[in-house]
């Protein structure tokens, strides 16, 4: 051992004292500080916007001021986009990057419920500190000299003129609509903002309830969307995404006939049209508007004691199908055969025609409620070569095959099978090729308190009218009582000197909308 030690010790004593060095001590927050100082006092990076000779907006998401810090992630994010900023502003680039907070919303207001302080005050105090002790010390090239907080009238008064534009061209609608209500936040959700049936902000089971609420009517440009994605710069991942969000599908349209009601039918839209001799019910969303008109006397305490409680909104594995019987039946349109008419709630309102055509045997949506109601099942399609189905099939079988048991069209495949069934009912009159898209317009009004109020004006005479350019922004009042009630209105509803108003085209008392946009749509 003794030999071995002596082997590593050093040959000469200039080497023994190199090995004895110790770099200075790096008091990065002295040194960084200085650079700031420096940096903020020539302006390094506030770019001459009127004047710039080659301009490049960098511009990365505001964040929410709504914890006691930003994370890591934040960190992450704003300094990969800094350092691409750097990268431009090399190149001769009069780089503008611009910082801000979204400090309107929900994410805000919960946390200021989470701590018990009126969100205008916490706000602030959030501001504050995500700007000194955070967002200044990591050495972005923040042009700070145009800092925005959204929270700003001057701010939201830009927010408020754009839905005025939306509204006046048509693309912003009030109407009443099967929404998303988280009971504990208290408020509606867009449908972006529920996760497998909860609340993406505290994990809440969803409910679905029908309330007049605020759109954006973002369904008007559905396929200029998906045709947009094919020369956007982005990702095949992430246009794969926003194509299965958008949800284009091609289906065919028609109306089915009522029993006893010659000039009543129901819209009915499939994506299988090959499947339509295995119908053996009709199932309508819970609150569809044929619904008073066609259930029979004796079904109508049953039908309005389901509707009560087909709130719930569950889109999780473990939803068990409910339904409702209304009475009344439907007429196959190709058999004449007579059908059941159902209310259920796995029947979406917004999406086809808020009508589905059962067929249980092709459908696991269809199978799973036909087993809950005792309903019969009927195959149409079978595999190519295969033997006679189970006269009691327990699963759907929904790929395409070879169709049993529809008449004239038995013997064809599927494809084939569809392409004569859409010329039969196009050129019969009873109806037509349409496509359809999952996307859903933006629900953008929210029943709480912190956030710019949706600038409309409610008049007996003249219905919604635009609050005029000039009385803007429509400040959010300064109030006491800001929790959420959960009654469906916003707390602004009992502030008496802000709802009452004047309509701005006759003059007659009106009053203000009480409902507060997204905070999606205040950044």
């Amino acid at each position: 051992m003794s030999e071995q030690r002596e082997r590593v010790e050093p040959a000469h004593q200039a080497e023994s004292s190199l090995t004895k060095v110790r770099p200075p001590r790096y008091d990065f927050a002295a040194f960084e500080a200085k650079w700031r100082e420096r940096w903020e006092r020539e302006k390094l990076y506030q770019a001459d916007l009127s004047h710039a000779r080659h301009p490049y907006y960098n511009l990365m998401m505001f964040p929410y001021p709504s914890a006691e810090g930003l994370h890591v992630g934040n960190m992450y994010a704003y300094i990969g986009s800094d350092i691409h900023g750097r990268w431009m502003a090399m190149q001769g680039y009069d780089v503008f990057e611009p910082i801000g907070f979204d400090a309107f919303g929900i994410h805000s207001e919960n946390f200021a419920i989470q701590r018990g302080i009126h969100p205008r005050v916490l706000t602030a105090r959030n501001v504050e500190r995500f700007r000194e002790q955070q967002l200044k010390r990591i050495g972005n090239r923040f042009d700070w000299s145009h800092e925005v907080a959204t929270t700003d009238p001057c701010y939201y008064r830009w927010t408020q003129w754009i839905f005025l534009q939306l509204f006046k061209n048509g693309l912003a609608e009030r109407k009443t609509a099967p929404v998303n209500w988280c009971p504990k936040d208290k408020t509606v959700l867009a449908d972006e903002q529920v996760i497998d049936g909860h609340c993406e902000r505290c994990g809440t089971l969803v409910e679905r309830r029908w309330l007049e609420q605020w759109f954006l009517k973002v369904t008007n440009y559905a396929q200029k969307l998906l045709d947009n994605l094919e020369w956007l710069d982005w990702s095949e991942r992430v246009k794969i995404l926003q194509r299965n969000w958008i949800g284009r599908s091609e289906g065919l349209e028609f109306a089915i006939e009522i029993d006893g009601m010659p000039d009543v039918r129901v819209q009915v839209y499939t994506t299988r049209p090959d499947t339509i001799f295995g119908m053996t019910f009709v199932a309508l969303a819970p609150l569809h508007p044929l619904i008073p008109q066609i259930t029979t006397k004796t079904q109508l305490a049953d039908v309005a004691a389901y509707q009560q409680t087909a709130n719930r909104l569950q889109t999780g594995t473990e939803h068990t199908m409910t339904g409702v019987f209304t009475g009344a039946y439907a007429l196959h349109p190709l058999t004449g055969e007579r059908m059941p008419i159902w209310i259920a709630d796995f029947v979406l309102e917004s999406y086809g025609a808020g009508a589905v055509m059962g067929v249980p045997a092709h459908d696991e949506r269809d199978m799973a409620f036909v087993k809950a109601m005792s309903l019969p099942v009927r195959t149409v399609i079978v595999q190519p070569g295969s033997a006679h189905p189970a006269e009691e099939p327990q699963e759907a079988f929904v790929q395409p095959g070879v169709l049993i048991n529809s008449a004239g069209y038995s013997g064809m495949t599927s494809a084939q099978a569809a392409s004569a069934l859409f010329t039969w009912f196009e050129e019969s009159g009873k109806g037509h090729r349409v496509a359809k898209y999952r996307l859903r317009d933006w629900l953008i009004s929210r029943q709480r308190y912190w956030g710019p109020p949706i600038p409309i004006i409610y008049c007996q005479e003249h219905g919604a009218v635009p609050v005029p350019e000039e009385q803007l922004p429509v400040l959010l009042p300064e109030v006491e009582n800001w929790m959420p009630t959960g009654t469906g209105a916003s707390p602004l509803a009992a502030i008496e000197s802000f709802v009452h108003t004047t309509c701005p085209i006759c003059g007659q008392a009106a009053r203000r909308e009480t409902d507060v946009s997204d905070n999606s749509l205040d950044s």
